[in-house]
């Protein structure tokens, strides 16, 4: 399953591998920038840390760390390496293969040697994040009840232009609670349900760590059963592709492994929306754009309107 919030160099604590002080002397001659680092950085790295992308394209990647020059690279090379070959949560969506890992590892602890050599521009979907563009917004059903409406541009991995995702929510002061989804649009042969009855409470000072509640399944032919789900909220260090570098991680666990994860920030809403299923199907939803309104009328960040723009990644199981 795909999991991109794992380690940071911050807030962790126990042994952490590091670099050599020398480079090891077994350096062969393609470990190297053109060799090994530039095409490593360019197929995994510059969608988010490149100097060529405005601020809303970074996906919470600092600005200033970027990665389409050799020096750009030999800055961070400890940091690079906790996150790429310690953690592994970098590139997020997963990509390299184990070779490519190795030789990338077997580079920088060369000191990550070459001469200097621009990369050649590239979009904002590098090969190993792939994904496509989702537009959001918020809209108000009343009664309390909102929806987020996901909208698909771009066909990828399986989701044809125009498909939608949406979610419904009842929120009422500091409470949330997380009724269902559904998956339809161009291509489908048949929409995807799940309603929850009672809703899933997801947020409040009186959410109940495992919650029973009966589940409605419509895909293709509608099916009820009773379920078990367990709740847990905490604050947790993110991969670096949020605005929030510590959002707040809301975890609902179903009793087949079906999993879904919240991360909210109070200044940036929701950051990141993930989903996993135990046939296989796993996708997440990564915030980009910073210009929305946060509710303040409610402490779950869902505020009438409000629209923004997401990344959508897809497990590299697939669909």
């Amino acid at each position: 399953m795909m999991r991109w919030m794992l380690l940071a160099l911050w807030g962790c604590g126990g042994q952490v591998a590091t670099l050599p002080e020398e480079p090891t002397s077994n350096c062969a001659e393609e470990l190297s920038w053109q060799h090994t680092g530039q095409a490593f950085m360019l197929n995994y790295c510059t969608g988010c840390h490149s100097s060529g992308l405005a601020a809303h394209e970074r996906f919470g990647a600092p600005a200033g760390t970027d990665f389409d020059t050799l020096a750009g690279v030999q800055s961070v090379t400890e940091r690079i390496y906790q996150r790429t070959v310690v953690s592994m949560d970098m590139p997020p969506g997963g990509g390299p293969s184990a070779e490519e890992l190795k030789s990338l590892e077997a580079w920088l602890q060369c000191g990550a040697p070459g001469e200097e050599n621009s990369l050649p521009a590239t979009d904002s979907f590098p090969s190993g994040l792939s994904g496509a563009q989702v537009s959001a917004r918020v809209t108000n059903k009343g009664a309390n009840r909102f929806q987020v409406i996901r909208q698909v541009e771009g066909h990828s991995n399986g989701w044809p232009d125009g498909t939608y995702m949406i979610e419904d929510y009842e929120l009422s002061g500091d409470d949330a609670w997380f009724h269902g989804f559904w998956v339809s649009g161009i291509g489908w042969a048949e929409a995807t349900e799940m309603q929850w009855d009672p809703p899933l409470h997801i947020q409040g000072e009186n959410v109940s760590a495992n919650q029973q509640v009966t589940v409605v399944v419509a895909d293709g032919q509608e099916t009820e059963d009773l379920q078990e789900w367990s709740w847990s909220a905490e604050t947790v260090v993110a991969g670096g592709l949020e605005q929030d570098p510590r959002p707040t991680e809301i975890r609902l666990v179903g009793p087949m492994g079906d999993t879904h994860i919240w991360h909210t920030s109070s200044e940036w809403g929701i950051t990141s929306r993930e989903l996993w299923h135990q046939d296989g199907r796993s996708w997440s939803f990564l915030q980009q754009s910073s210009g929305l309104a946060v509710s303040s009328s409610n402490l779950f960040p869902l505020e009438e309107w409000s629209t923004w723009i997401e990344r959508l990644v897809v497990d590299q199981g697939g669909m």
